[in-house]
């Protein structure tokens, strides 16, 4: 004999999962991740010297 399905709320089916906090949690992850690139970007040291880097007798 097959059972009877479970009949679920929107409440009870949700979970508790707050879509709204997600949404936060994940925009302030995006945008500090972008602000470290864009940090790690400025702090890299600027190139020095001009034409190819690599030279058999570099004098």
């Amino acid at each position: 004999m097959a059972e009877p399905p479970i009949r679920r709320n929107a409440t009870e089916a949700k979970g508790g999962i707050n879509v709204a906090a997600v949404k936060w949690v994940l925009g302030i992850s995006l945008l500090l991740a972008i602000l470290a690139m864009v940090w790690s970007y400025a702090a890299a040291p600027q190139a020095t010297q001009n034409g190819a880097t690599t030279a058999a007798d570099p004098r």
